[in-house]
């Protein structure tokens, strides 16, 4: 494992301690980046979903809820 400017940088050939990803759940660690654990088909394909989703997104602004 690599790291950088506390970047996780892991490929499928390392082993991975659980505390590294406890690291990332408790945001010690920012960015966890898999490296070369998806084919390039299946990265296309994910990629092409989020951007389905990506079109879909809506923001909304709203007050908190509390009644006045």
């Amino acid at each position: 494992m690599a790291i950088f400017n506390q970047f996780r940088v892991i490929n499928p050939n390392m082993f991975v301690e659980s505390t590294w990803l406890d690291d990332i759940v408790t945001a010690r660690v920012p960015l966890l980046v898999l490296r070369n654990f998806l084919t390039p088909d299946v990265r296309e394909s994910v990629v092409a979903d989020l951007q389905r989703c990506r079109e879909k997104i809506r923001v909304s602004h709203y007050p908190n809820g509390t009644a006045r």
